[in-house]
């Protein structure tokens, strides 16, 4: 059995060894980034700057402008994006001093800056694959893990543990997993990395090629922005306090309060502007109150501050479809089946919108789509009953029928 130093020498090799890892001074690389959680989704552009040996820069961007920068000067770690600036301490600011090395480390004392101490763990398979694990533990911080192919030496799975982030302070289990590794300079680099933590997962795709290396990169770009922006802080404690009155809201709603439940959206609107989730439930109380163009208008408001929020569209089409619009409802509900391809309600809405607008062809493959996701719903093989009778298919809607009342429809 080797030795832990065994194993992480042979990575070194794998990826290069010393003196072409020595060679390698700085890397721009661009390429797709993915992330989703919940019912959002997230399409982007990434820019990676690395300058060896531990300064780091990450820019996300859509068409929508930049969501997040976040960058690492060798000593200072830091964030910005819309909710506002912050500097790295305590478990985030020690990943993200380890992360910036790339993991190109071109020696075990090179390693050992980072990790101090590090025991072989054992064996495992990923994707069938034998792998080699290695704990280490970091001068600060929690002990991370290395799972290293058995056979090309390469890092396959990094495990560590990030702050929640919703719940400062609370440690969360996650995995980063690397693959598709090309070679830059006669450094093998990964350029499909995949990041999970709790319910969030990221996906990064590095596409341009051939790779900028070697290139002059100034020490501003890792440095703190003179342009910080909103203080992060500051907007968390608004979320809170918006948080609140849309709670309070939600219990007079609870009573059919819905005049004190929109006095208290409007509370909330001022208070946290910026928050997408605020305008959706000031028009959901609208919708509660049938007020249909003011709830699709705090939707549309919701959308464009989160344009990737899957239920942000389906109630905006939910909307749509009670005006009879039934093209703006397909819209939305497609829109929300591209973010969240497996939410039964988004099938099963725009069937219904299909079938208004006596597309039952359509209407028979959503509602088809929608009890694939929920066979045990009653009310979507009614749903497909009727569709069936429009088109002329009476022993399938019988069928369907049957099995609307098995599962207890009446």
């Amino acid at each position: 059995m080797p030795s832990a130093e065994q194993v992480i020498e042979k990575y070194i090799q794998a990826i290069g060894g010393k003196a072409a890892i020595l060679s390698l001074k700085s890397l721009s690389r661009e390429g797709k980034y993915e992330f989703s959680i919940h019912s959002t989704k997230v399409s982007a552009e990434i820019t990676d700057v690395w300058r060896a040996p531990n300064k780091n820069y990450t820019e996300i961007k859509s068409s929508n402008g930049v969501l997040m920068q976040e960058a690492f000067d060798g000593r200072i770690g830091w964030e910005k994006s819309p909710s506002g600036y912050v500097e790295m301490s305590g478990q985030q600011l020690e990943n993200k001093r380890q992360s910036s090395t790339n993991f190109v480390f071109a020696d075990m004392a090179d390693f050992k800056i980072i990790y101090p101490t590090i025991r072989l763990k054992g064996f495992d398979t990923i994707n069938d694959k034998e792998v080699v694990v290695v704990e280490a533990t970091p001068s600060a911080g929690k002990p991370d893990l290395f799972y290293f192919d058995k056979q090309t030496g390469l890092l396959t799975r990094f495990d560590y543990f990030a702050e929640g982030a919703s719940q400062k302070g609370m440690m969360i289990p996650a995995q980063t997993y690397f693959e598709e590794y090309i070679e830059i300079n006669g450094v093998m680099l990964p350029f499909l990395i995949r990041e999970i933590e709790a319910d969030r997962t990221s996906v990064i795709r590095f596409t341009s090629y051939p790779v900028k290396f070697n290139i002059s990169v100034d020490d501003a770009k890792f440095e703190p922005p003179k342009d910080k922006g909103k203080n992060y802080a500051d907007t968390q404690k608004q979320f809170e306090q918006g948080r609140g009155l849309l709670n309070d809201a939600g219990n007079e709603v609870a009573l059919k309060n819905y005049d004190k439940a929109l006095a208290l959206c409007d509370q909330a609107v001022a208070v946290n502007p910026d928050n997408p989730n605020v305008y959706n439930y000031r028009g959901i109380v609208y919708s509660l109150k049938g007020q249909i163009d003011k709830a699709i208008s705090d939707y549309s408001i919701a959308i464009k501050i989160s344009p990737y929020n899957s239920i942000l569209y389906f109630n905006r089409g939910t909307e749509y479809y009670k005006k009879s619009d039934y093209d703006s409802a397909i819209i939305d509900f497609t829109k929300a089946i591209e973010i969240s391809p497996t939410t039964r309600n988004s099938y099963s809405s725009r069937c219904a919108a299909f079938f208004r607008k006596g597309k039952y062809d359509q209407a028979l493959i959503d509602c088809s789509k929608a009890i694939e996701l929920d066979v045990t719903k009653a009310s979507l093989y009614n749903d497909r009953a009727v569709v069936y009778e429009k088109m002329g298919r009476k022993d399938l809607a019988d069928a369907d029928r049957k099995k609307y009342r098995e599962l207890g429809g009446h």
